[in-house]
């Protein structure tokens, strides 16, 4: 039976889970989604311009800060170190990528979350490596995990996760920060990357440092024509509300443990914009078969109506 592969490490997990630990408390900062204009968002730091010919599959490792609106999504363990999680990388592991949208929100993919409690979970912001305490990073406890109610595991349709914080994060404008949200459709799309702890190749290892990816956007039309293409038979795979990213001849990609991650694509003025999470895919960096993100401006009213 033909499976879709997702990139999340579900299958990985072999631990129980205490949802006894309390959130760390950040300092109090703005709280709504729309007052989000009033921060800086979408600010790459200390990076160098990339290139998308140069070889997550096929990328190279991230500057510490360089995306400042990457969170890991990590399950705690059966006994925790102690109280500051964010502290203690044993007490937690790494499932799922996830992006800052305000101090209160971050969003990630529905399909990292459904066979969770929001006790189980915690969110490390400000991270680099992740098994290293490098002093930035923030942790938070979940307050409420909201799922699209159109979310389905099948087809991946709504494949898409609104996180409440129990605690606000501090947006320090260096290494936590707001990703940008896609006001219009026509937000540019031409040059994105794709950011996470995920293997580096296709049940590969994963490795310690965030990674990232340069991945052109495809025509879902052109996406939709490659998968129809290979032994998996012909199927409206890409459905509304999904986008499709990578090369025809593969060898770059997102892979397990980059769900939920983002996809942020660059800006005219030079910010980036969360234009996809990362969903699924055939593989990793396979020819003919790019990866598939949920589409954010496709949910934007959703995103509104759910975090006010």
């Amino acid at each position: 039976m033909n499976t879709r592969l997702l990139f999340t490490l579900m299958g990985m997990l072999i631990e129980l889970l205490n949802p006894s630990m309390a959130g760390k408390i950040a300092l109090p900062v703005a709280h709504e989604l729309n007052t989000l204009e009033n921060h800086v968002c979408g600010q790459r730091r200390g990076y160098f311009p990339f290139d998308l010919a140069t070889r997550i599959v096929g990328g190279v490792e991230a500057y510490p800060g360089e995306f400042p609106w990457q969170v890991s999504l990590q399950v705690l363990r059966k006994k925790p170190v102690e109280h500051d999680i964010e502290k203690n990388p044993s007490s937690s592991y790494h499932i799922c990528g996830a992006s800052v949208i305000s101090s209160d929100y971050i969003l990630t993919a529905a399909h990292c979350v459904k066979d969770f409690s929001k006790d189980k979970l915690v969110v490390i912001a400000g991270d680099h490596n992740i098994l290293q305490f490098e002093g930035p990073e923030q942790a938070s406890r979940l307050l409420n995990v909201k799922i699209h109610e159109n979310y389905n595991p099948q087809s991946f349709e709504a494949d898409i996760a609104l996180l409440e914080l129990a605690s606000p994060l501090f947006l320090d404008g260096n290494r936590v920060a707001p990703i940008c949200l896609p006001s219009t459709s026509k937000a540019s799309k031409s040059v994105a990357v794709a950011s996470g702890w995920g293997t580096l190749e296709q049940y590969g290892s994963l490795p310690n440092v965030l990674y990232q990816v340069a991945l052109p956007i495809m025509p879902t039309e052109s996406c939709q024509a490659m998968y129809n293409t290979v032994d998996y038979g012909a199927g409206d795979f890409i459905q509304k509300g999904m986008l499709c990213a990578g090369y025809k001849d593969g060898g770059r990609d997102s892979c397990q443990g980059d769900s939920g991650g983002p996809l942020a694509c660059k800006q005219s003025d030079g910010t980036y914009t969360l234009c996809g999470i990362v969903s699924w895919g055939f593989g990793c960096a396979q020819p003919n078969l790019p990866g598939v993100y949920t589409d954010v401006f496709y949910y934007m009213d959703w995103i509104r109506a759910n975090s006010l």
